[in-house]
């Protein structure tokens, strides 16, 4: 039998375990490997199917901005713009930019497309030879160049302006600006074009025989009074005259001391010289014949004098701006010359009438931007030249009868009782610098003009007597000079070159410095128009007209007063104006024209419907008219063919009318101011 002890026998240990169960363990871990790189996750066969992944769009790409390629395409751009140009004039375009520009010639015009906006191609055209580019420039018409990128890193230009560069004239000259037709609210004047100077003569001498007047006479060192006394020559001593300042108003003669001297003409008058010199001497050194019929003893034959070089020159005499037409009748010389008169069509230039406080009572006048004109309310309005709205208006508190005066920005205004205003226009004000009075009240309005603008001049009367006054221009006192007369009221004054002309029961010329009596004409008397200086001269140098109450008009040197001719027109004259040739001269229901000659020949005659408030405005070939009813009337030169338009104007005038370039001004009785647009 068996033996067995009280416990069960301990387990025999296997070697195999451990060895085994690390050959499992790496097993499975190499088995998740291979899967893992296969993409068997295992995990597959333990979860539900995995849904079908939708694919995301990434952001689009982002240009890199490169601004070698904008100069590529300007480049392009270009050369396509060269090469169109030569294709249309029949020239193969050649890869050189430089011959391209070469062979363009001025006038030729390039179309640059417009990338931006589709429109039509705009000619650009190409700038003259010799003539420099101002790159500054603006054009209204824009060739907008395509970017690359609107985010490019450098600035973009807004528009882009393509210029041919060429090389510059010794003189440089700026090409003209293009004008803005999209915002552009004032028209542009016409050019201005000078009254000529008197006609030059292929006749000359070097002297002329004259003779010192019956009283001593003083001398000048230049031709002016504002120079001083060189001499003195007794009365009736014979002189030669050497010489003539430009419109002949001084001459210089020989000698005083074996020294030529400066003398008014009018003191020292040209006299028995002759008509044929057939030979020339030492004594009379003229060789030439005269032009038939005309006057051997004519200042018009010496050489224009220089001054001497140690003597200052005279101030400027003063000038109109283009457009301005700053006193009644438009200038000192009461000339009513424009440089441009409006054209039709003409229509009303302000979208309703300047509107005052009662009808007007004086004429308009124009200064820069503003219009002028005063009310029977007593205050001087000022309206906006283009426009038309008010831009101030000042209280002169009396009636104003007379056309204010503008000089620079001042305006000089005169009320009836005789006090005088100075205003500073300020554009939407007015300052008043000083305010004065005469001692008499006014028969004219102011005149501003001549070598000397610091003084002002003015015709006054009482009734009986009647006076003109210098006034300092700049504190309105009254200048120890005056003129004073019986009989007839003088008319407004009239300035030409040095001598203030005062028309009355005669007519005078006095000194513009001093009011020195010149001359005096008592031939003609009663003067009814302020008289009409003409520099440039058809019988003498420079010539006045004047109208007197029996209906003549009479044409007189204005340097030494003789009377070269009278007109017998047989009507009553109201206005006068000249142009270089003929006289024209207004009056109830006509207009005549007249030749400025000796022979003084009526050209024609035309009628005209009523009375021209002021007379008659000129230009180089027509005639304005505005009638007492607001007709406006152009009259013919060549012939006198009238021509009406239509009634712009819908109210009787009250003064004279005003043209500033393109505009027409006329004051109406009914408180209106009418603006009418011309063309050029």
């Amino acid at each position: 039998m068996p033996v067995y002890s009280d416990f069960p026998p301990p387990r025999r240990r296997n070697r195999f375990v451990w060895p085994l169960a690390v050959t499992i363990l790496v097993g499975v871990l190499f088995v998740f490997g291979v899967a893992g790189r296969l993409g068997l996750s295992p995990m597959r066969f333990l979860l539900g199917p995995t849904a079908t992944p939708t694919a995301t769009y990434a952001p689009p790409l982002t240009v890199t901005p490169d601004f070698r390629a904008t100069r590529v395409m300007e480049d392009m751009l270009t050369q396509a713009a060269y090469s169109a140009v030569l294709i249309a004039r029949g020239t193969p375009p050649t890869p050189s930019t430089s011959a391209a520009i070469t062979a363009t010639k001025p006038g030729d015009q390039i179309f640059l497309p417009q990338a931006s906006t589709g429109a039509s191609p705009t000619p650009v055209a190409i700038a003259q030879a010799n003539t420099p580019v101002v790159a500054a420039q603006t054009v209204t018409s824009i060739t907008n160049l395509p970017l690359i990128s609107n985010h490019s890193p450098l600035p973009i230009p807004i528009a882009t302006q393509v210029v041919v560069s060429v090389l510059p004239s010794p003189t440089p000259t700026a090409l003209p600006a293009i004008p803005n037709t999209a915002t552009a609210t004032l028209l542009p004047s016409a050019t201005p074009t000078p009254i000529p100077s008197p006609t030059p003569t292929s006749y000359s001498v070097s002297f002329l025989n004259g003779v010192i007047r019956d009283t001593e006479t003083i001398l000048r060192a230049g031709p002016s009074n504002i120079y001083g006394e060189a001499g003195r020559l007794a009365a009736r001593t014979g002189v030669k005259l050497l010489g003539r300042d430009l419109t002949g108003e001084w001459v210089y003669i020989c000698c005083y001391n074996d020294e030529p001297r400066w003398v008014r003409q009018a003191y020292a008058q040209p006299k028995d010289n002759p008509t044929l010199i057939p030979t020339a001497t030492p004594i009379n050194p003229v060789a030439t014949t005269t032009p038939t019929e005309m006057n051997p003893n004519d200042v018009r034959w010496l050489p224009v004098q220089s001054l001497a070089s140690a003597l200052e020159p005279l101030p400027p005499p003063t000038t109109v701006p283009a457009d301005d037409y700053p006193l009644y009748r438009h200038d000192a010389g009461h000339r009513a010359r424009v440089p441009h008169l409006p054209r039709a069509p003409l229509n009303s230039a302000w979208p309703s009438p300047g509107l005052a406080g009662s009808g007007f009572t004086s004429p308009v006048v124009v200064g820069g931007q503003s219009v002028l004109v005063a009310s029977a309310d007593n205050q001087l309005y000022c309206f906006d030249r283009v426009d038309g709205h008010q831009r101030w208006r000042f209280n002169i508190g009396q009636h104003i009868r007379f056309a204010p005066t503008v000089q620079d920005t001042t305006i000089f205004v005169v009320d009836d009782s005789g006090r005088m205003f100075a205003l500073q226009d300020n554009g939407n004000n007015a300052g008043l610098l000083w305010q004065k009075s005469l001692p008499k009240p006014p028969s004219g309005g102011f005149i501003v003009a001549g070598n000397n603008a610091s003084k002002l001049y003015i015709s006054t009367t009482d009734g009986t007597q009647h006076q003109v006054f210098a006034v300092n221009r700049s504190t309105g006192e009254i200048l120890g000079l005056d003129f004073k007369q019986t009989g007839t009221v003088f008319q407004s004054p009239t300035v030409g070159n040095q001598l203030l002309y005062v028309g009355g029961n005669a007519v005078w010329a006095l000194d513009v410095e001093n009011f020195e009596l010149a001359w005096t004409n008592t031939e003609i008397q009663n003067v009814i128009l302020p008289p009409v200086y003409a520099a440039n001269g058809v019988v003498a140098l420079a010539e006045l007209y004047l109208a007197d109450a029996a209906n003549h008009v009479y044409s007189v040197d204005a340097n030494t007063g003789i009377t070269l001719w009278r007109y017998d027109g047989n009507e009553q004259v109201t206005g006068l104006a000249v142009n270089d040739t003929t006289l024209f001269i207004a009056g109830n229901g006509y207009l005549k024209a007249v030749t400025r000659n000796r022979e003084r020949k009526e050209l024609w005659r035309a009628a005209v419907n009523g009375q021209t408030p002021g007379g008659p405005i000129v230009d180089g070939d027509q005639i304005l008219m505005i009638s007492e009813n607001g007709d406006i009337q152009y009259v013919n030169l060549s012939d006198g063919a009238v021509r009406v338009d239509s009634p712009l104007i819908q109210s009787p005038l009250s003064g004279a009318p005003a043209v500033s370039g393109l505009y027409i001004f006329a004051p109406g009785a009914n408180g209106n101011l009418y603006s009418v647009l011309g063309s050029q």
